[in-house]
């Protein structure tokens, strides 16, 4: 029963998991009748009448830094401590490194926590396993737990080289303070010997399955401790804390991590619409990468999801995301990493099923999205993905396919053939997959791995609308969907229409509609020739998929017979213009501007040659005339 409650809770869910902050501070009030799952760290959420009276100024006498407020404690989730170490945090926290000397009492604000949410958690580091304790109790200060003591102490980072490290902790509530208001202290009362505490990411009012879901998060893909010998790097903190949460015997992880390792989803469906990147996603340190082949963990999961609309360069305006949020990896553009590194994402683990196609919107030129095997503890460590799809496969730069659109960061609906690997279990990863490049960033929106095949009966356009430097106004340019997979000939008889139709529309953008090009009304009759033959080669099942498929045509050029890229783009079907072009080939028809030899210019005197014609017309009537009468006369 347990496991079909946690699997409803990832399909109802966006993204299938509990949620932590992204950009601004999360507002502490839940929805009316909704109990507070998260309270940020911010000078609303945590007081102390002992704050440390540090402040900084600028030349100019104005503060930079009130360390007399919580905001002035407060730590990005990747920063750093002694020697380039990470914190391993899962959101801005609470630095108590900044003054270690530092004692007293800090109080959140209050909560109620509900008895159909039993857990709270929190990331908690620093040596506090010596006088220094956190305590979660009532308004009169009745320890609220179900551990007698009621004093949660740091004993995980003994270490020196760890004890700055974070680690979830999980606290039950007892029953009977369920529906009371409860707060959390934090009691610093060491000035000295690793005597700082760190916290973060409190979250009241979490189910077992949340609490599964964060260890999976921070256990997997958790910033541990830069590398400075073999033994205390970060990546060592990470498998050290994977091991604390992992171990049967130890009785505050075990109870979750059984869920939290076990394969519960059939897909993964994310939209980023809920503003945040959820615990659906684990940051993979193992494979994050510096130009320079060291590890990478600057990625900022707090700024992860954005709702930006425009990005500077080509991109002035949309850039093809669906609805508000997408994933933004540019930190130049208020997203999570350097343009620099290469980094990747994974989803928890899932059984693939249906017809094994996996689509996403995907943009810039480091994006790829791929598959990867899972062995039952965590994806296994071979680079070489199960499937993955990229649009340098398509030519990265031919993002539009109309002229003159940006095509650096737009992104475009693509689908990938994963068939041959249904009833696997994988994990889906979201990655920036080089390490440096030019534009080497990667975007992500609208993710399926359910996709039917009668949702591929066709391979749709997009009309966006864009506006760059020296445009008197804006333009509107056309964005087409793209395929992934493998030949014909290997494809499974259900998907083979597919990928013969996909090659096919590959062929015909590349040769009736290239970059710079928007009319295959230019295309000469020797190229337009072999994709007639191409297209009525077509199989009857592939040749519909591509009748119905998105082309587009500008607004008036038919009356015009020139085009004018500042007039809106209306939507046709390959199919058609299929139809035109075998009409002209065939000569049935006049081209749409009257007078235009195949492949030829449009003729703008065309009045002129009616004018010809027509006295051509009437001298070879003239001459016949003469001709008759000069007969007659003889």
């Amino acid at each position: 029963m347990k496991k079909a409650i946690l699997l409803l809770a990832l399909l109802a869910l966006p993204g299938g998991m509990s949620l932590r902050g992204a950009g601004e501070p999360l507002p502490v009030k839940a929805a009316e009748g909704e109990p507070v799952k998260s309270i940020p760290w911010t000078n609303e959420n945590f007081s102390s009448e002992e704050w440390a009276d540090q402040v900084s100024y600028d030349e100019e006498g104005d503060i930079t830094l009130d360390r007399r407020t919580a905001e002035g404690w407060r730590d990005v989730s990747w920063g750093t401590f002694w020697e380039g170490r990470h914190f391993n945090a899962l959101d801005s926290f609470y630095r108590g490194e900044w003054n270690e000397g530092w004692t007293g009492t800090i109080r959140s604000i209050d909560w109620v926590q509900d008895e159909s949410c039993p857990y709270v958690t929190f990331t908690l580091g620093g040596n506090v396993n010596e006088g220094s304790y956190l305590a979660i109790v009532d308004a009169e200060g009745n320890n609220a737990t179900t551990d007698p003591d009621g004093k949660i102490v740091n004993d995980y980072f003994a270490d020196p080289a760890l004890s700055n490290n974070m680690i979830v902790r999980v606290v039950e509530i007892a029953e009977s303070f369920y529906g009371k208001p409860l707060h959390l202290e934090i009691h610093d009362v060491k000035t000295g010997g690793f005597g700082m505490i760190n916290f973060g990411a409190l979250s009241p009012n979490q189910t077992a399955e949340e609490v599964s879901d964060t260890l999976w998060e921070h256990g997997f893909g958790g910033q541990g401790a830069t590398v400075t010998t073999e033994t205390n790097s970060d990546l060592a903190a990470q498998e050290y804390i994977w091991g604390k949460y992992t171990d049967p015997a130890n009785a505050e992880y075990a109870p979750f991590m059984e869920d939290a390792r076990e394969v519960t989803a059939t897909s993964v469906e994310e939209d980023f619409e809920s503003g945040e990147l959820s615990s659906l996603w684990t940051v993979d340190l193992n494979y994050a990468e510096n130009p320079d082949g060291t590890l990478y963990y600057d990625f900022d999961r707090t700024k992860a999801v954005s709702d930006i609309s425009t990005i500077s360069w080509a991109e002035k305006t949309p850039f093809n995301k669906d609805g508000n949020y997408f994933l933004n990896s540019w930190n130049d553009q208020g997203g999570a990493a350097h343009e620099g590194p290469r980094w990747r994402l994974l989803s928890k683990p899932f059984v693939l099923t249906g017809t094994g196609i996996v689509t996403a919107k995907m943009g810039g030129h480091n994006a790829r999205l791929s598959l990867y095997a899972y062995d039952g503890d965590k994806p296994l460590p071979d680079e070489t993905p199960l499937a993955s799809m990229t649009h340098e496969e398509k030519g990265w730069t031919d993002n539009l396919d109309c002229t003159l659109g940006g095509n650096n960061v737009t992104m475009r609906r693509s689908y990938l053939d994963a068939s041959e690997h249904v009833g696997k279990t994988v994990v889906l990863a979201l990655e920036d997959f080089r390490a440096t490049g030019i534009w080497g960033h990667a975007f992500f929106d609208s993710i399926s791995t359910s996709v039917e095949l009668s949702e591929l009966s066709s391979f749709p356009l997009e009309i966006i609308e864009q506006k760059q430097d020296g445009w008197a106004a804006p333009r509107q340019f056309a964005v087409r969907s793209a395929f992934f997979g493998k030949s014909v000939e290997e494809s499974s008889e259900d998907i083979a229409p597919i990928a013969e139709a996909s090659l096919f529309l590959d062929k015909y953008f590349a040769t009736a509609r290239p970059a710079g090009n928007p009319t295959y009304c230019a295309l000469p009759k020797e190229d337009a020739l072999p994709l007639q033959k191409a297209y009525e080669a077509l199989s009857p099942e592939a040749k519909s998929i591509v009748d119905l498929s998105g082309d587009y045509s500008y607004e008036g050029y038919e009356e015009t017979g020139t085009i004018d890229l500042t007039r809106p783009v209306e939507e046709t079907t390959v199919g058609k213009s299929m139809e035109n072009l075998i009409e002209r080939i065939a000569g049935e028809t006049p081209s749409p501007s009257a007078f235009r030899p195949f492949g030829g210019e449009p003729a703008e005197s065309a009045p002129w040659l009616v004018l010809l014609l027509l006295l051509l017309a009437i001298s070879s009537v003239s001459a016949f005339i003469l001709y008759k009468r000069r007969k007659a006369s003889k």
